[in-house]
């Protein structure tokens, strides 16, 4: 039986975290790097001349409905765990590290403030294992384009919360397309549209299900 992987990790924003706290989020996506190739093509060369981040490959060459992605994929493989990476501020002191503020949680109060003494501020890429209080573990795998996605996707992407706090309110505008709006809103905020790989560019992504598990 092989091994689980717990070595790598994730990092989500502050939203996504409540989200995922709450049981609403249970699927995220990331671009695949490798501009102008075609998962299905099979064609190496189309990946290896487009690398745009020197990250390591984070593609496969050949794509189906049921393949087992295998190595390629960044995250591990399905059933593999991911820590959890969040906005946080932590303290030292005497060398021992204090229990970390979540800010997905809330912010800090004058009093915590007060409190805490020493208090640095730290975004979610730079969270140590040590201070991640989530792990999700991998179900299922797949390749698309980012407007590919469908209403059960939507939904599961946080997008039910929406449906939730919309009801008899969704301004005559039908549901899937409330979340659509809100998804590629979300979406072109975050660090994906930095790089460029913006909703309207349409680029790969990864497709990512996933569970919570207790540590």
């Amino acid at each position: 039986m092989r091994e689980i992987d717990m070595s790598k990790h994730v990092a989500f924003d502050e939203n996504d975290i409540k989200l995922i706290l709450s049981g609403h989020k249970t699927q995220f996506r990331k671009v695949v790097y490798g501009n102008g190739w075609n998962p299905n093509d099979g064609v190496l060369d189309s990946v290896a001349a487009n690398f745009k981040k020197s990250i390591g490959i984070q593609a496969f060459f050949a794509m189906s409905d049921g393949l087992n992605i295998g190595t390629k994929f960044p995250y591990g493989l399905v059933g593999d765990v991911l820590w959890v990476q969040e906005k946080h501020a932590r303290l030292e002191k005497e060398n021992r590290f204090t229990k970390p503020h979540y800010f997905a949680d809330g912010g800090l109060s004058l009093r915590d403030r007060h409190d805490a003494g020493l208090l640095r501020s730290y975004p979610a890429y730079l969270m140590p294992k040590w201070a991640s209080r989530i792990n999700i573990q991998i179900t299922k795998v797949r390749v698309e384009k980012l407007q590919q996605i469908s209403l059960n996707d939507l939904r599961q992407e946080g997008g039910v919360a929406v449906i939730n706090n919309r009801i008899g309110t969704n301004f005559g505008k039908p549901i899937e397309e409330n979340l659509i709006n809100d998804f590629a809103k979300s979406w072109n905020e975050s660090t994906n549209a930095k790089f460029g790989d913006t909703w309207e560019t349409n680029p790969y992504v990864w497709v990512v299900d996933f569970e919570v598990i207790k540590k």
